[in-house]
């Protein structure tokens, strides 16, 4: 085995589970919380779009054959596009302006 070179400007571990992106670390967790389901939802969605395929195309749906899953030619970027389009959804509101004036309900409206 190569040994490795030490790098010339010491780099300290990351330490994610500390890190705070936002004004407090309640909304910090609340956040992360969020991405975390929405991790697992999209995952679910494009595992089923897999197992939906599969079926189609009448073969056995195994946890190999969605493992090594090929999608046809311009499926991917079907999927890409779905993908944006939920990000999109499920995010805006973080990225909206806060007006406490307006209240919970005049932001969904708005948005809709």
């Amino acid at each position: 085995m190569s040994e490795e070179k030490p790098s010339r400007i010491p780099v300290p571990p990351a330490d994610t589970a500390a890190a705070t992106l936002l004004r407090d670390p309640i909304q910090d967790n609340l956040a992360t919380t969020v991405i975390a389901l929405a991790t697992e939802i999209w995952v679910g969605r494009r595992r089923l779009a897999v197992i939906e395929a599969l079926l189609e195309n009448g073969r056995a749906v195994t946890a190999e054959a969605i493992e090594t899953f090929v999608p046809p030619a311009g499926t991917e970027a079907q999927w890409e596009r779905e993908r944006e389009a939920f990000v999109q959804r499920v995010f805006r509101s973080m990225a909206a302006p806060h007006d406490p004036s307006l209240g919970v309900a005049a932001t969904w409206r708005e948005k809709g």
